[in-house]
């Protein structure tokens, strides 16, 4: 993707889906993820599993991962109720549910299968198959190929970051 020049746009139209080359152009080759997981979001947690959440995720990933903002992140938090669309119920922009996704990820990655059970009454490989989708669908959704937003950014490295530790099945994050 880096080496091509804005010339060479019309190039990708000769790419097929075989192609080695539409295998780097295309948000998958990151994901890992077949196109018809694309089809719809998962739905937000509850505002009472949300505080938990991000409590696990201040308490378990943002000591090891620092790649969000400790104040900004309990602002947010508490202020995303102004972040979401009344139309739709969804947040209005992509990064913002790309974060939140990858905030949720990152927590259930951290957690033990008991404290998952305990909290939310839900096997942990449940949760972290609902919340990996959410957040790779959402990613998708702000465009994170293209993106230049710091948002995005921050969101695909904690969903990267989340993706090594659950697929160790470890909670590498959780250490602390």
């Amino acid at each position: 993707l880096l080496e091509n020049s804005p010339d060479d746009d019309d190039d990708l139209d000769d790419l097929t889906p075989k192609s080695p080359q539409m295998k780097h152009s295309s948000p998958h080759f990151i994901l890992n993820s077949p196109s018809s997981s694309f089809e719809s979001l998962s739905p937000y947690p509850s505002d009472a599993h949300r505080v938990i959440l991000f409590q696990f995720y201040i308490a378990n990933v943002n000591p090891l991962c620092k790649i969000l903002h400790k104040p900004t992140t309990l602002s947010h938090l508490m202020g995303a109720k102004d972040l979401l669309d009344e139309s739709t119920g969804r947040f209005k922009f992509g990064s913002t549910e790309a974060i939140n996704f990858a905030i949720y990820f990152a927590a259930v990655t951290s957690m033990s299968p008991e404290e998952c059970l305990s909290y939310f009454s839900e096997e942990k490989n449940e949760l972290v198959t609902r919340y990996k989708s959410g957040t790779e669908l959402a990613l998708t959704h702000a465009n994170f190929m293209n993106s230049m937003e710091i948002v995005t950014l921050q969101a695909l490295t904690l969903y990267m970051v989340s993706k090594l530790s659950a697929t160790l099945d470890h909670p590498l994050l959780g250490l602390i």
